[in-house]
């Protein structure tokens, strides 16, 4: 069963880059919850309640931020995490629990969690750290582009005929 958000109903104006993010629980509502909230940062957000579809969403190249719960019924969020990571080394996934622990904190960020946030969310700590690596983000973008323009401008200089 699948929240009734999608890439495609997102905000689509945005004065910034857009990074997708995408929300994996097992409870709808929150999947919602954070969906709504993200959209209305500006960000373009999927979530689901299916881990699978999840995954195939992470492989597509799509989501490159995951909200992920640890405790789900069809798959836990470690491995969760160990499969997303393992599709795309580059994706920044964040598990959230009711159930915060020292102990499954630093289990998470030893299999590579970005971050663990407990629920229920305080809304400035949820920000911070999705904005961090949406940062990051738009700095490669940025990085990336200035260098494609450096080439593009030097690619004929000097070239006599």
């Amino acid at each position: 069963m699948s929240a009734p958000t999608s890439p495609e109903a997102a905000v689509q104006d945005s004065p910034q880059p857009i990074v997708d993010i995408c929300v994996v629980d097992d409870d709808a509502a929150t999947v919602e919850m954070l969906c709504d909230t993200l959209t209305s940062s500006g960000y373009r957000c999927f979530g689901t309640t299916d881990p699978h579809e999840g995954l195939r969403y992470v492989g597509a190249g799509k989501g490159r931020i995951v909200l992920c719960d640890l405790k789900m019924p069809t798959m836990d969020g470690l491995t969760f995490l160990k499969r997303a990571l393992h599709q795309d080394p580059g994706v920044y996934v964040i598990l959230m629990t009711g159930f915060y622990s020292l102990e499954s904190a630093i289990e998470a960020i030893k299999h590579g969690a970005y971050d663990y946030l407990p629920k229920p969310f305080e809304r400035h700590r949820l920000k911070k750290t999705i904005d961090d690596p949406v940062g990051q983000f738009r700095r490669r973008r940025r990085i990336h582009d200035l260098e494609q323009r450096l080439v593009s401008d030097l690619e004929f200089h000097g070239i006599v005929s």
